[in-house]
């Protein structure tokens, strides 16, 4: 196994578990704008998603200007939860991304979430000043995870690895010739990580690889 020089992270899911705040966002968000909330499961499975994929899910065949309303309210009702709950990374991330730190690899979370909930979600865990830089995918428009690795690739053109729990995740590892390791712990069914490199039941697990990874 090569020994890597960068990891690049998933947020939700991957690094934390984000229900105490996206669901009660949500279901703030319907009722402001005044449609039946769906079901947790169905709120739960749009995590990871791109956001004009997550509003065809849960607004399905809503008018344009609803979706843009309601896509406005869940941005202030994620902040407002953030703040308001308190929140922490899974096990062994706050160990991981210090023991990366150390041994001279680069960290970096690439998400589908917008610039504001990334700006804020790491630093309410603690992990801000762990990373060497956050990608989101509202800075670059209508790019999937794979093709914004391949637009920022001169920052992390080093042997790396892709952590998530979605099948974007994986995907965006493997065609960009990083190893990839599957959070089955995260929101993901088995079906997304068909060819990833490894499987995690838990991040403890995503560790004991990543440990591996550097001192191989």
């Amino acid at each position: 196994m090569q020994t890597i020089r960068a990891a690049v992270f998933d947020l939700d899911g991957t690094l934390w578990q984000p229900r105490s705040v996206v669901l009660p966002a949500y279901r703030r968000v319907f009722s402001q704008i005044g449609v039946p909330c769906p079901p947790d499961e169905v709120l739960l499975e749009t995590l990871g998603h791109p956001f004009d994929v997550i509003w065809q899910k849960v607004l399905p065949g809503a008018e344009a200007s609803v979706v843009s309303r309601a896509h406005d309210l869940m941005i202030e009702a994620e902040r407002h939860y953030l703040y308001a709950n308190d929140i922490d990374p899974f096990p062994g991330v706050l160990e991981t991304l210090r023991f990366l730190q150390q041994n001279d690899v680069a960290t970096f979370i690439l998400s589908n979430c917008q610039r504001d909930y990334l700006d804020l979600v790491p630093d309410r865990l603690g992990i801000g000043g762990l990373l060497t830089d956050r990608y989101c995918a509202e800075d670059f428009p209508g790019l999937s995870k794979a093709e914004i690795i391949r637009t920022v690739r001169p920052l992390i053109e080093r042997p790396a690895v892709m952590v998530g729990d979605r099948f974007h995740d994986i995907e965006a590892g493997r065609e960009n010739g990083a190893l990839t390791i599957a959070c089955r712990f995260g929101f993901g069914g088995d079906d997304e990580f068909m060819g990833a490199d490894f499987l995690a039941q838990s991040f403890c697990e995503v560790q004991e690889i990543i440990h591996g990874m550097v001192k191989a």
